[in-house]
């Protein structure tokens, strides 16, 4: 008699798992928001046996304004022979290609055909774009002027401004983070980050489309947040949360911060944000 140590091996056995599947339209108070809720049910959320909690699939149904009066940035400002005329664009998700030709053609309203501005590609720069008009002129700083890379100030009176590397999010918005300290307070490995605000979080979601972005009319990016989108992500390997075998989730709170550390707000009556995540839960 001999043993095979080649051919036999022990049987193993995968832990138990199970979903805890969240939705932010779950919420019950209709004064909270899918940024800021909290659920309550007359039983556990989750009981049983599980060590483990990660989040596996996150799904992001996006439509928030990336130009408003809100954001600060739906006004822009010209200077021409002395004489300032600002436009503004009314509330709603804009390409630079976009902005850029609703902003020629308000302006040449607003002087009354003289100058005609328009939208045209710089001689010096290769795929740049900029705004020419018919008389010299300088742009007044403001929050859209920025976001479009614009040289502003009365040093620089021209026919024609370039842009630089436009970007059309509120607040430069990079990232959003979703957060639920009854689910992370247990961590024993804290979340870090190299920004001033750290929080532990479930799941951070960059502002990137999974491969090269669409381009516009005028062959500008158009980013993850200019338009309404829905979109799906999958984590392959999720981050591990701990959790106390003894504890069962009762109560449970969410809240979604952007990149600059605050809740993520949006207009619910004009805007529309709303995600669903999927956490798997394990006995290991």
């Amino acid at each position: 008699m001999f043993s095979d140590n080649v051919n036999s091996g022990a049987t193993i056995r995968f832990p138990s798992t199970a979903n805890l599947d969240i939705n932010s339209y779950d919420r019950q108070n209709p004064n909270e928001t899918s940024t800021n809720f909290i659920i309550t049910k007359n039983e556990n959320i989750l009981s049983g046996y599980f060590r483990r909690l990660g989040v596996v699939e996150v799904v992001l149904d996006y439509a928030i304004n990336n130009i408003s009066r809100a954001n600060n940035n739906s006004t822009f400002t010209v200077s021409v022979s002395g004489v300032q005329k600002s436009i503004t664009i009314l509330a709603g998700n804009y390409t630079v290609a976009d902005v850029l030709y609703l902003i020629a053609d308000d302006l040449t309203t607003e002087y009354s055909g003289s100058p005609v501005f328009s939208v045209a590609q710089s001689n010096t720069i290769s795929g740049q774009y900029g705004l020419e008009a018919t008389s010299p002129f300088y742009i007044v700083e403001t929050d859209l002027a920025n976001q479009l890379d614009f040289h502003t100030g009365s040093d620089n009176v021209e026919t024609f401004q370039v842009l630089g590397a436009p970007y059309l999010l509120p607040g430069k918005l990079e990232y959003i983070d979703f957060t639920s300290p009854n689910l992370t307070y247990q961590q024993g490995l804290k979340d870090s980050s190299t920004s001033k605000i750290t929080r532990d979080i479930l799941y951070r979601w960059y502002m990137a489309w999974d491969g090269p972005p669409p381009l516009d009319s005028l062959g500008y990016p158009i980013q993850q947040g200019y338009i309404p989108f829905k979109q799906r992500r999958y984590l392959s390997f999720p981050k591990q949360i701990k959790w106390d075998t003894k504890q069962p989730i009762g109560q449970l709170g969410f809240q979604v911060y952007n990149s600059d550390g605050d809740i993520l707000n949006y207009d619910d009556a004009f805007e529309n944000f709303e995600w669903s995540m999927n956490l798997l839960i394990s006995e290991q």
